[in-house]
């Protein structure tokens, strides 16, 4: 950029130039900056400058009288013009009248045209989800509460989940049924965010788990094994306690809400270590529930209390389900699932061997025939069902024999065709348990 200055006749300078301190009367030299305001050359179209002490050449320029505003004004320009980089200063408002001259500057300016500083526009792109993260619907029965994708759990050598891919819809009860050392605990670990998949993808609510998520682990309510109350406080003290860790406002209210859901009403001044083990399962489950979790984890819903305790959780349950909480249970029991789940992952040796509807569950396993019956009775009854339609298989037993039958296998039948063949001491008719369920599925993958 070059820049040439004229000034058109004047006598002397009032003020320096550079500082625009007053100068006395035929002073040169700034006693403020050190400037030399060396006199102009009158009637000559010429560029003069002058040095600074810091070494600058700087452009003598008289001041204007009424200069217009926002346009070059006649101030010592910014920068080095030894160096190219003159900048001339603009004037932003009316010139103070003791500044003036008698006649006036004209600055000519010549630089290149700027370059223009509007950002080229760049098109919206639609936002992609995170990998594994699922599409979100307008269903709300279609979104998914837990998403994994070929997660492993190793812990040294030892795979504890072994390629887990499974979703869980919102809104529903999802079970996970497996023996003990299946990996179930460890699952549920991972959806709380207490440990860390070793690989694959883990979305819970839409989001990723990690320390500093605390909005997210809000959304969760947990309910562990052991149900680590305080004995010594009663169960509204012990509701209270845990709502102060949540900040929950207008607690005893919540807290109240809560117990009438459970039918703890009655109980909230009783101290806890005087409770049964079914009322210490509700007080649990009321405590997970303080700040209304999206998601609630339930590990052995009904460990260690009785059949009519069960089924009271299992009734609570199923209202939180009609009132929109996502849940997932973990259990060892056939008939928990059945009574509570509207599907069942069943895990087993840290694998996935299926996800399906409990009802679909059973009729894989089919039902079972169980004959009392004498050794060589049973023989010939083996005999007799021999190339029988609906038959899966035939186990000798201690007391007789066990015939697990298809799902579509009318048990009358095979009853009809055993009493024809061999006398027995007696039969009944019973779904298939847990175990009968794993030897089923292994026999389909295998």
């Amino acid at each position: 950029m070059s820049s040439t200055y004229q000034s058109l006749g004047n006598s002397s300078y009032s003020f320096c130039q550079y500082c625009r301190k007053p100068l006395n009367s035929n002073e040169v030299t700034c006693r403020y900056c050190g400037f030399f305001n060396a006199p102009p050359q009158s009637n000559a179209a010429t560029s003069s400058t002058s040095a600074h002490p810091s070494g600058y050449a700087i452009p003598q320029i008289p001041f204007p009288q009424g200069q217009p505003w926002g346009q070059p004004s006649a101030y010592p320009p910014r920068g080095n013009p030894s160096r190219g980089q003159i900048v001339p200063r603009l004037s932003f408002g009316p010139p103070n009248p003791v500044f003036g001259s008698s006649q006036q500057a004209t600055t000519v300016i010549q630089e290149a045209p700027p370059q223009s500083l509007t950002p080229t526009p760049r098109p919206i792109l639609p936002r992609q989800p995170f990998p594994g993260q699922p599409t979100q619907t307008n269903d709300f029965n279609n979104i998914s509460a837990v998403h994994l994708e070929n997660v492993i759990c190793q812990v040294g050598k030892r795979k504890i989940l072994d390629h887990i891919s499974l979703d869980i819809k919102r809104g529903v009860i999802t079970g996970l049924l497996g023996p003990n050392g299946a990996g179930k605990t460890t699952l549920l670990s991972m959806i709380m965010g207490l440990r860390y998949p070793t690989s694959g993808t883990l979305t819970v609510l839409n989001g990723k788990l990690s320390v500093r998520n605390i909005k997210l682990r809000q959304k969760i309510g947990v309910v562990l094994q052991e149900t680590a109350l305080y004995d010594e406080l009663t169960t509204f003290e012990n509701l209270r306690f845990a709502a102060s860790l949540y900040d929950i406002p207008d607690r005893k209210r919540r807290i109240r809400e809560v117990l009438e859901l459970l039918n703890l009403t009655d109980r909230s001044a009783d101290i806890v270590r005087n409770l049964s083990g079914g009322l210490r399962r509700r007080v649990t489950i009321a405590r997970a529930l303080l700040h209304s979790p999206d998601l609630l984890i339930i590990d052995e819903p009904t460990l260690g209390v009785d059949v009519e305790a069960r089924h009271a959780i299992w009734a609570h349950l199923r209202v939180l389900k009609q009132a929109g909480t996502t849940i997932l249970v973990s259990t060892n029991y056939l008939d928990e699932a059945l009574a509570l789940c509207d599907s069942v992952a069943v895990l087993r040796a840290g694998k996935l061997l299926i996800t399906d509807t409990p009802e679909a569950l059973v009729a894989r396993a089919g039902s079972c025939l169980d004959v009392e019956c004498t050794p060589s009775a049973g023989g010939t009854v083996i005999q007799a069902l021999t190339g029988f339609a609906g038959i899966l298989r035939i186990n000798q037993t201690s007391t007789g024999l066990s015939i697990f039958l298809h799902g579509s296998t009318a048990p009358d039948n095979v009853v009809r065709r055993i009493l024809q063949a061999a006398s027995i001491k007696g039969f009944r008719i019973r779904g298939a348990d847990l175990a009968e369920v794993f030897h089923a599925l292994e026999e389909v993958a295998a």
